[in-house]
């Protein structure tokens, strides 16, 4: 027997799907249901800021024009407030210029409306799902490890690694533009040297550990 996408819903929180649009909604909601996501719907921000305050949601699905402001908006809150969550943005109206900000703040991706391919929106909510599922794992294993007798880092360790990942984050959000923009040569030389970064991380992992 496969396994149900639910099973990945369950494990990391359920969508919430923000379009002030009752049809599209409807038809978005109606799908990822028949997938097995548990689902809910808002159609503004303030509904989609109360419904977030009670629940604890894995996945935002928010257009980006909504009737009392801007899905980007709603994200910059879902990215101070909740850093666990991923968001995923849509618009009817792309530019160049609202696709990097979105990325810039954390969105996991940003897709075009119509939707005219659902399956598309399942495979990229059932993606974000899983990023943030193993987000959480790894923090658990993390703070196991502590629990277990594992040796705290210190200071300067500690600085270094967040140093090194402050850079990744960076460059990778460089690398997006850069290939948005239709220069992958230049991403791709901005990747390598995320690459770069993140083996110095694991060397200072190394050490510690020995």
């Amino acid at each position: 027997m496969t396994q149900e996408p639910e099973t990945v819903a369950s494990a990391t929180g359920p969508i919430l799907f923000v379009d002030d649009e009752p049809a599209i909604r409807r038809l978005y909601l109606t799908y990822l249901k028949s997938e097995g996501f548990d689902i809910e719907g808002a159609g503004s921000i303030a509904e989609a800021t109360a419904a977030l305050s009670k629940r604890d949601y894995g996945l935002v699905i928010a257009d980006k024009n909504l009737p009392d402001g801007s899905g980007l908006d709603l994200l910059r809150i879902c990215r101070e407030k909740y850093p666990d969550l991923e968001v995923i943005m849509l618009t009817g109206y792309p530019s160049l210029e609202s696709v990097i900000e979105a990325l810039r703040y954390g969105a996991f991706d940003y897709l075009i409306k119509p939707i005219r391919d659902l399956e598309l929106l399942f495979v990229k909510s059932k993606r974000a799902l899983e990023r943030r599922k193993l987000r959480i794992e790894n923090r658990s294993l993390a703070r196991d490890s502590q629990t277990a007798g594992g040796r705290p880092l210190d200071a300067d360790q500690t600085r270094k690694i967040k140093n090194h990942l402050s850079r990744m984050r960076q460059q990778l959000s460089l690398a997006r533009e850069r290939i948005i923009a239709g220069q992958p040569d230049d991403g791709a030389a901005l990747i390598e040297t995320c690459l770069i970064l993140a083996e110095d991380i694991e060397t200072l992992l190394y050490e510690h550990a020995e």
